[in-house]
């Protein structure tokens, strides 16, 4: 009873969720596409290692540690995935992906998540306002921007994307207890 009452508020949620994002002009899916190409977690990764080599060369050793902390945290999506084993929608976009993968968490919106997570938090430490709440804006912006392209594909459903946020929100929540 309690599998089928989860298992049907997740397919409204994701039914309304897409018919929602469903409504933005075609035209901007290759901009998604584009997007997607552009914050794969490895792509998340080089860039948290060069901060985090910035950091620790400029004396900011608890920002680097924290960074790489984040790094080591990015494979932590790829292992619920295989656990979940939730299959992708069946979407050209998700039949033509050359790397077959499983669909739950968003690994995109996961990595963006807690390396845009670790750059606000860096943004908010050294810089100081109005410009750190500006960059803070930016990249929560990104990071949803990130989340919505997924859906906008076909790669993920709603809650793929919702469940990327909320892993790394407790995976960055997490780390940030331990390294401060």
């Amino acid at each position: 009873m309690l599998r089928h009452m989860i298992q049907t508020f997740i397919w409204r949620y994701d039914s309304a969720l897409t018919s929602i994002v469903a409504l933005l002009p075609v035209r901007l899916q290759a901009y998604s596409s584009r997007l997607g190409r552009m914050t794969l977690p490895s792509i998340w990764a080089a860039v948290l290692a060069v901060a985090c080599l910035v950091a620790a060369f400029n004396d900011y050793q608890k920002i680097a540690l924290l960074g790489a902390a984040v790094i080591a945290c990015i494979p932590i999506g790829t292992l619920l995935k295989l656990l979940v084993r939730r299959s992708r929608p069946k979407t050209i976009y998700a039949q033509n992906m050359k790397i077959k993968s499983y669909s739950f968490p968003s690994s995109h919106t996961y990595a963006a998540t807690i390396g845009g997570g670790y750059f606000i938090i860096i943004s908010l430490a050294l810089l100081a306002p109005p410009v750190s709440i500006v960059v803070s804006v930016l990249l929560t912006v990104f990071v949803t921007m990130i989340g919505i392209s997924r859906v906008h594909v076909g790669a993920h459903y709603p809650t793929d994307v919702t469940g990327g946020w909320l892993l790394g929100f407790a995976v960055l929540f997490a780390v940030v207890q331990l390294v401060f």
